[in-house]
């Protein structure tokens, strides 16, 4: 999972060919085997909101963690708390 940073963002989110889902949290909790195993169709970062709290306000996160796809550099979905791996895998259309 890549670590997002204002620094990175351009070339990270808005110039990827695929999806993209930005999980805001202090700590991970997407599931490491989704995240791997679903790379080549969707790109997993990170805003560690602990250390990056500017940039995440950015977003403008109600609840913690959230995350938010993103394709073409557009947001297209918002997704707050947890979510089971299935879950995941229908919010993103993957299999």
């Amino acid at each position: 999972m890549t670590e997002l940073t204002q620094k990175n963002y351009h070339a990270e989110v808005e110039n990827s060919g695929i999806p993209v889902l930005i999980e805001f949290s202090a700590n991970p909790t997407l599931p490491a085997e989704l995240t791997e195993k679903y790379q080549d169709q969707c790109k997993f970062c990170r805003v560690d909101v602990s250390k990056q709290a500017l940039f995440a306000k950015k977003f403008e996160l109600v609840h913690l963690p959230t995350s938010i796809l993103l394709h073409d550099g557009k947001i297209v979905q918002r997704i707050s708390g947890k979510r089971s791996d299935a879950q995941w895998k229908k919010i993103l259309n993957l299999d």
